[in-house]
Parts: structure tokens; C-alpha cells; sequence
């Protein structure tokens, strides 16, 4: 992802930077609250037996062996203190689904949906803690994502939500989202979001 200096917002107080180390804490709780719980537990799933699931993603995005990393990171900070992150990068070309090895069920639907928009530019994250929320900073971070994806020659820009997040949903529809695709969520004993995964689009 194309990093962004720290900048002064049209939001008084608020900045937007690049995420380093010490965010690695924050990155996991807002990436955990983003996914609806999710990530908790496919971490719990992969932790060692004294490991936490907690402390398995936190390790995870410091690694960074997958997506969920630092460098694809920007931290919104208000009144000094971190607010909310967006998380994204290019989706690649389109694979087959035989080629992505042995993957949970619950995440096969999400794959199927990434496949549907090879090409784009992904908000994977868009998460604000609940103290800084109805305050501007959610639709401010879309807005970098618009520059962003304008800056990266990306087909479009793409973001996966939950049916039942309607709050969300709303917000992505007001900053000019569609709804592509749509694909049921798996539900598992430890993983129990209802509903379906929503693949929502935005031209560039």
C-alpha cells in the first residue's frame, strides 16, 4: 500500500500515518473487531497450547508473512491517541481455488468473492474503537482509500461486509459502494456470524 505521511485532516485533531511497531497491539484488536471476530478465532485455531489467540495475531501482523501487516496499515489518531485503522492492498490476479491449499471453510467464501475483483484495490479493514465512533473518522479513512486507489492503477476499489453490519453497509453505500456479490457465511461452533459476505465495488 502506498504509505501516507502524517497529515493534518479536515477533522480537527485527527491524523492519518503509517502504522510502526508499537500499533502492532492496536492493529490486532481493530483488525479482530473489524472481522466480526473472526480473526480471534482462526488465530485460536493456529495458536501453540499456551499461546493465546490474541497473542498469535499480534505475532502474525509483526511477521508480516501475510496481508496483515504493518506496511499495509494507516492509523487514524485523535487527540494524539491511535482512533481507528484502515487495512488494504492490490488483489492479485485471479487463481484457482485448488491452488489455495488447505484453507478453513469459513474463509472459502471470502476467497470466492476476492477472486470476483482481481485487479482492485481491497479495504480488507476499516475499524474505529467505539469512543472515537459518529465523529468523522470511518468516512475520512475511505476518503484515503479513494486516493489511494486513484494513485495505484487499480481496476476499482472492493471491500468485504457482513450482511448483518448494517451500520456499515450504510456507510459504504453513502461513500458510493454497490453490492457486487454476495456469498452465505459458514458457520461453525467457534466461528457464528450469520447472514452473508457482501463484496461491495466502487469505480475509481
Amino acid at each position: 500500500m502506498a504509505s501516507a505521511p502524517r497529515l493534518t485532516t479536515s477533522l480537527p485533531g485527527v491524523t492519518i500515518r503509517p502504522a510502526k511497531r508499537a500499533d502492532a497491539t492496536h492493529i490486532t484488536a481493530l483488525c479482530d473487531m473489524a472481522g466480526e471476530g473472526l480473526p480471534a478465532a482462526l488465530w485460536r485455531r493456529s495458536a501453540a497450547p499456551t499461546q493465546s489467540a490474541f497473542e498469535y495475531g499480534r505475532n502474525r501482523i509483526l511477521s508480516g508473512e501475510t496481508n496483515f501487516n504493518l506496511r499495509n496499515s494507516l492509523i487514524a489518531e485523535a487527540g494524539g491517541e491511535v482512533a481507528g485503522l484502515m487495512l488494504g492492498y492490490p488483489l492479485p490476479v485471479a487463481s484457482d481455488l485448488a491452488d489455495w491449499g488447505d484453507v478453513p471453510d469459513v474463509i472459502v467464501p471470502l476467497l470466492q468473492l476476492e477472486q470476483e475483483v482481481p485487479g482492485y484495490w481491497y479495504l480488507n479493514i476499516l475499524a474505529v474503537y467505539p469512543e472515537f465512533r459518529r465523529k468523522g473518522i470511518a468516512r475520512l479513512l475511505l476518503t484515503v482509500v479513494d486516493e489511494i486507489g486513484a494513485t495505484a492503477n487499480a481496476e476499482g476499489l472492493a471491500l468485504i461486509a457482513a450482511s448483518v453490519n448494517t451500520g456499515a453497509i450504510l456507510l459504504y453505500e453513502s461513500a458510493g459502494y454497490r453490492v457486487r456479490a454476495k456469498r452465505p457465511a459458514v458457520v461453525t461452533p467457534d466461528i457464528r456470524i450469520g447472514g452473508e459476505w457482501w463484496l461491495m465495488t466502487k469505480p475509481i
